[in-house]
């Protein structure tokens, strides 16, 4: 039982660990781009009403994917004017 504590961690530890390089070449910009966007990015963040941080790993695509959805999101918002204000101006 203790073994299987121990042995946890460090098998969640290892599946966050970067991916190998697959590419055959590394002159050709594309395949960087390409490996560069598929490499895993593991950070910690805090999440909303909580002092706990959670580790989140994410490809850098999802996170640029993530960042460009909630920057629509806020000008969305901006240009309907509907920035939280519940009452309507007189």
């Amino acid at each position: 039982m203790k073994l299987a504590f121990l042995a946890a961690p460090i098998l969640l530890l290892s599946a966050c660990s970067s991916t190998p390089d697959t590419a055959a070449n590394g002159d050709d910009p594309q395949a960087q781009q390409a490996q560069s966007d598929s490499d895993i990015i593991c950070r910690a963040e805090k999440i909303t009403g909580s002092h706990i941080r959670k580790r989140r790993c994410r490809t850098r695509a999802q996170m640029e994917a993530e960042a460009e959805m909630a920057r629509k999101q806020v000008a969305d918002t901006l240009q309907s004017g509907s920035l939280g204000s519940s009452t309507e101006p007189q």
